[in-house]
């Protein structure tokens, strides 16, 4: 799996051979509520760094239906070169969607048709296919912007989630709270993948009820209730 995503995060010696993994998509996905399963279900991404691109593979490889990506128009190419690999790798295809960011943070005109990309109409049409939303853009770690805007609705039945923890509720995540969707913040897929990789890397099995408590009582700033 560490192959397709193109970067490693744990290197388990063994046999005299390094091995290396990606544990960020496995911990992504052990965050979400039990009842939650991506199996034949929509997922939109806001941006694509960091994790995404473990966190796509992952679900290609749990059996989501249908993926799609939103990037600035500035980093498309330099994401279409990244997103191709996992398309090569899967045979699966991942919808790359490329918006400038003055859709969202301010208006301007387009200077030809060729500009015409993406409007709020597009975005609210993704939104309302989607079971799951994940916001990948690190936008709301200040605790005040948005990386869409305040108007655009999710689906109820739509799971809401936030790679960053800090603050525990982004405005992203307020959004959700307001409009009644259930969500998650990024601080279980931070421990999640820690498990796995520790499993990884010692063949034990990791305390998992014991180290999450302590970790919410030390931390309980990070945590999303």
């Amino acid at each position: 799996m560490a192959l397709k995503i193109g970067s490693v995060n744990t290197i388990v010696h063994r046999d005299g051979k390094l091995k290396g993994y990606n544990t960020d998509g496995i911990g992504f996905f052990r965050s979400l509520p039990p009842a939650f399963s991506i199996k034949g279900k929509t997922m939109v991404l806001l941006g694509a760094g960091g994790a995404a691109l473990a966190i796509i593979a992952q679900a290609i490889h749990l059996g989501v239906k249908r993926i799609l990506v939103f990037v600035r128009e500035e980093r498309l190419l330099h994401y279409r070169s990244k997103v191709q690999l996992l398309e090569d790798a899967f045979d699966f295809l991942i919808e790359l969607q490329r918006y400038r960011k003055e859709l969202f943070y301010g208006k301007r005109e387009a200077k030809s048709p060729m500009e015409a990309l993406l409007t709020e109409k597009d975005v609210q049409s993704s939104f309302n296919q989607a079971d799951l939303i994940l916001n990948a853009t690190g936008v709301g770690m200040d605790s005040e912007s948005l990386p869409i805007p305040s108007h655009l609705t999710f689906p109820p039945q739509a799971l809401i989630v936030e790679m960053a923890y800090y603050p525990a509720v982004t405005p992203f995540l307020q959004l959700a709270v307001n409009q009644g969707n259930q969500r998650v913040n990024g601080l279980g897929m931070l421990f999640y993948q820690a498990e796995a990789a520790f499993e990884l890397m010692t063949g034990k099995v990791f305390p998992t009820e014991s180290v999450w408590e302590a970790l919410t009582t030390e931390y309980r700033q990070f945590v999303c209730d």
